[in-house]
C-alpha cells in the first residue's frame, strides 16, 4: 500500500450520526471576534458573511430583556432592548466578569 492510499483510509464512524459529526466539526471553528462590536459600522465584507463571528459586547448601561430565544451547548440567547435598538444577546455558561 502506498503512502497516498494510506491517507485515503477513513476512520470508523463510531456510531455518530451525520448531525453529530457536523456539530463536532463546527465546534472546532472560531466563533468569537476579538474586537468589540461597533454599532456605527457594519462589516459587510465577504469574509464576514462567510464566517460570521460573535462580537464582544461592551455596553455599560442598563438594558431590558424582551424574550428568551433559546439555548445551546455553550449558552443562552435573549432578545434585549438597549438604547432603543433590539439585539440578540448570547450569554455563555462559563462567562467570567472582566477584571
Amino acid at each position: 500500500m502506498s503512502l497516498s492510499e494510506g491517507n485515503q483510509q477513513q476512520l470508523p464512524e463510531l456510531g455518530l450520526s451525520r448531525r453529530e459529526r457536523r456539530s463536532i466539526r463546527a465546534k472546532q471553528l472560531p466563533f468569537l471576534e476579538e474586537r468589540p462590536m461597533n454599532d456605527t459600522v457594519a462589516d459587510c465584507a465577504w469574509k464576514d458573511l462567510v464566517n460570521p463571528l460573535l462580537g464582544q459586547f461592551t455596553h455599560q448601561g442598563s438594558f431590558r430583556f424582551l424574550k428568551f430565544l433559546g439555548f445551546g451547548v455553550d449558552g443562552v440567547v435573549w432578545k434585549v432592548r438597549i438604547d432603543h435598538q433590539t439585539y440578540a444577546l448570547k450569554v455563555f455558561w462559563d462567562a467570567k466578569a472582566p477584571e
